[in-house]
């Protein structure tokens, strides 16, 4: 079956930087040839679906979903999947002197070229409303964009670092990976323990006395946090939250999340916009 591709030229008016293309494949395949080749702009690729691998001249590294390839004028590479494999991708492609000094001054690091376990529920939204959004029409609107989309990719990017770093190797790391991911699915605790090769209860009472909570309670917590993340940074609406999350239905989210939090996720979601507000500022996406 033929990838379904969806790309839109965003160029407007912009001095800092401007936003070239904008797209969504899925059932793509990635760079269609194996040999390396290099773009003239800077580029971003999300995978949501799939598998693959990225490479360049220093770098050979999976590709899961989750994860984000940043793209570097000049630099030859190549990502892709393997054999009759397909993956799911939202796209960016930008340049500009705001996307320049960031890479000079190492805020963007071609030697990382790769941040990995991002979770899709939340970074999707984030890149597909961005995608989403119309064409800049002045320069001041032009700017703005640029500046969102880097500070979008620092988001990303220290939330990767954040990951990498914040956990540690073994038995633990494994444990809040699995409790962490495809929160649209029910996981069992026994299951994520022998994942792990521990006893049950061995397992439960170290995840505690690690974490400081169990380990269904920290998947339960962990879930509650990504709908807030959702609330605050998407216009997801709460049906649509409660089902990549896995709740049963819209109502379990709100029960649940009121439980949580004192607010409703309507009340919680006008209270963060209404915070941003005040600071002189719009909304998140």
């Amino acid at each position: 079956m033929a990838p379904v591709t969806e790309v839109v030229s965003r160029r407007g008016v912009a001095r800092l930087g401007h936003i070239r293309l904008a797209g969504r494949i899925e059932g793509g395949t990635g760079i269609p040839s194996r040999a390396p080749r290099s773009y003239p702009s800077y580029a971003l690729t999300y995978v949501t679906a799939g598998a693959g691998r990225y490479r360049d001249a220093t770098h050979d590294i999976p590709v899961a979903p989750g994860t984000l390839i940043l793209i570097f004028p000049g630099l030859p590479h190549w990502y892709g999947t393997a054999g009759d494999a397909t993956w799911d991708e939202t796209f960016l492609v930008f340049d500009g002197p705001l996307f320049e000094l960031a890479h000079r001054s190492g805020v963007v690091d071609p030697g990382q070229p790769v941040h990995t376990a991002l979770p899709v529920a939340l970074w999707q939204a984030r890149f597909d409303a961005f995608r989403r959004r119309p064409r800049a029409s002045s320069p001041g609107s032009g700017d703005s964009e640029g500046l969102e989309l880097l500070g979008l990719i620092v988001d990303a990017t220290s939330a990767a670092g954040r990951t990498r770093e914040g956990v540690q190797a073994g038995w633990f790391a494994r444990s809040v990976e699995l409790l962490e991911g495809e929160l649209e699915t029910h996981i069992g605790m026994p299951e994520v323990a022998r994942a792990v090769g521990m006893p049950y209860e061995t397992w439960r009472r170290a995840f505690r006395a690690r974490a400081g909570t169990g380990p269904q309670q920290y998947r339960n917590r962990h879930r509650l946090d990504t709908a807030a993340e959702l609330l605050e940074h998407t216009s997801m609406s709460t049906r649509d939250i409660a089902a990549v999350l896995g709740f049963s239905d819209e109502r379990h989210l709100i029960r649940r999340f009121r439980a949580r939090t004192g607010m409703t996720p309507r009340q919680f979601r006008d209270s963060r916009q209404g915070q941003g507000a005040g600071r002189g500022h719009s909304p998140r996406r």
